[in-house]
């Protein structure tokens, strides 16, 4: 019975009306349903556009039946008039009104901020502004973003016949929205340039920016115990000094982006932060951590102070990972959610100290390529590096970062240098020579805590087969040994095999000793 009603199109409220109960079917009778699609076209398909839909009758008693006019302008007309349409100017002018005062003090127009693709130009744009400066004066709009067309990586354009796109939902599954988002808003279509979408650029956020920044943020879980209540930034510790100052120029820069509808100058910073934050910072910090004291403290507390900030500023461009960020890190006194903070204001920038970090790091990376063409390797201490840039002589911490990022034990300043001279001693001494075998034995002591899958709690016990020399070594070394590898003790034995050791070796850790 309804689906007579349905294809004899009976309005809803009539299938109420006794009559139609006398279509009901009996026992053992038929009844053929004439049914086409409606509104149909010449093949009798559902066909929704016109003229077909001028078919379907609308309106009712009361409002009186509507019939579409039977000449309509390009649909961009309708678009451009979209301002005051959607608010029935002039019929309602109590929330928008832009000749309100003789012209001045516009309601609701223009608008504060549009955005469309570029193939949008010759009909959107053009009939919103040609209408809006007609019929008003001015531009209906204040701000626009336009980007590019999103292409196949083969420069052509993206098509399901010749599936030439990988599908964005996987992306997505693989490597998150947040990676599929940072990919497009930092890359060159949103200054209105095509771009050729490749997923090995979704990876590289994945990898170089969000894992890099969930280390980091894992790395702070490992050591920080309680969380503090205060987000102040106190230390006077150099590289405190200078990530905060990174901070203060992402935020900084980010925001000039974002105020300026430059999304990709506000969102292309954020890479670089986070490798400054884990390859440098992170890692020139990291004996910091683990010591308890003042400088654990002021380290946890920077670099905390940091990853929220990080979490706020990152918000609106990869909203699900900050807000997971900021949730591991908030406290009692902080908003609820990221997304309900406050954008941040930026941090003291340190402009000297900045151009400072960058000679050091250039001076580093300029004594390793030294090292690597002397073929020394990095955990073999040396005894000087001399250098011709006269800047960092006030800055004697700045010297020490240098010194421990070459591994020399001291690093001074010659002005009779050129700026960019680096000279390194390479010659090695018996007591060097020492040191670097204490480094190695080190390292191999605490690859054996990974393979055995232990964690910073375990306190093993380190079983050490050697003799003669090697007795002689563990027993001057034992307790920087034991500090440095997390040891409940080491215990010697007779034998060993020859490893990289100049004297007979085998190491085993027993972790319930």
């Amino acid at each position: 019975w309804l689906m007579v009603e349905v294809a004899n199109r009976t309005p809803h409220r009539e299938l109420h009306n006794p009559k139609h109960l006398r279509m009901v079917l009996q026992p053992a009778q038929w009844r053929e349903i004439e049914f086409t699609s409606y509104p149909h076209n010449a093949r009798f398909e559902l066909d929704l556009h016109r003229p077909y839909i001028d078919e379907v009758p609308l309106g009712d008693a009361i409002s009186g039946e509507w019939k579409r006019v039977p000449d309509v302008f390009d649909c961009w007309f309708e678009s451009g008039s979209m301002p005051y349409a959607s608010h029935h100017y002039p019929h309602n002018t109590s929330e928008f009104n832009p000749k309100r005062g003789l012209g001045l003090f516009a309601k609701g127009y223009p608008a504060d901020f549009i955005a469309e693709s570029i193939d949008q130009t010759r009909g959107w744009f053009y009939s919103l502004i040609v209408l809006g400066v007609a019929l008003f004066g001015k531009s209906p709009y204040k701000a626009v973003v336009t980007n590019g067309l999103v292409l196949a990586e083969d420069g052509r354009k993206m098509s399901k016949k010749l599936k030439n796109y990988p599908d964005p939902m996987e992306l997505v599954e693989k490597f998150g929205a947040d990676a599929l988002r940072y990919y497009l808003l930092s890359s060159a279509v949103i200054r209105g340039e095509d771009l050729r979408f490749s997923a090995r650029g979704v990876e590289e956020v994945a990898k170089k920016l969000l894992m890099r920044l969930d280390n980091v943020r894992s790395f702070y879980e490992l050591y920080a115990s309680s969380i503090p209540t205060a987000t102040a930034f106190t230390s006077e510790n150099m590289l405190d000094t200078w990530i905060v100052s990174r901070l203060g120029e992402l935020v900084r820069d980010t925001t000039a982006g974002f105020e300026s509808y430059e999304l990709d100058v506000a969102t292309r910073p954020l890479m670089l932060f986070v490798d400054d934050l884990s390859t440098w910072y992170l890692r020139r910090s990291r004996d910091r951590f683990k010591e308890e004291g003042a400088q654990k403290d002021e380290a946890l507390a920077t670099l905390r102070f940091v990853l929220l900030m990080v979490a706020k500023v990152m918000a609106p461009v990869m909203p699900f990972y900050a807000e997971d960020l900021y949730q591991r890190l908030k406290g009692q006194d902080d908003a609820q959610s990221v997304h309900l903070s406050s954008w941040p204001e930026a941090p003291h920038v340190d402009a000297e100290l900045l151009e400072d970090m960058k000679k050091v790091r250039a001076i580093a990376s300029q004594a390793l390529q030294l090292r690597e063409k002397a073929a020394i390797k990095i955990r073999q201490p040396l005894a000087s590096l001399v250098v011709g840039e006269q800047s960092l002589a006030a800055r004697e911490a700045l010297l020490d970062i240098v010194a421990d990022e070459v591994n020399v034990k001291a690093v001074r300043v010659d002005v009779t240098l050129g700026k960019e001279v680096v000279e390194l001693d390479t010659t090695l001494t018996d007591e060097l020579r020492e040191e670097g075998l204490l480094r190695d034995l080190i390292r191999a002591i605490q690859d054996l805590r990974k393979q055995r899958g232990l964690t910073i709690a375990d306190r093993p016990q380190l079983v050490v087969a050697t003799s003669g020399a090697g007795e002689q070594f563990f027993e001057k070394f034992e307790t920087i040994i034991v500090e440095e590898t997390n040891l409940e003790s080491i215990s010697l034995q007779e034998g060993g095999e020859h490893g990289f050791a100049p004297f007979p070796l085998t190491l085993e850790l027993q972790k319930d000793a």
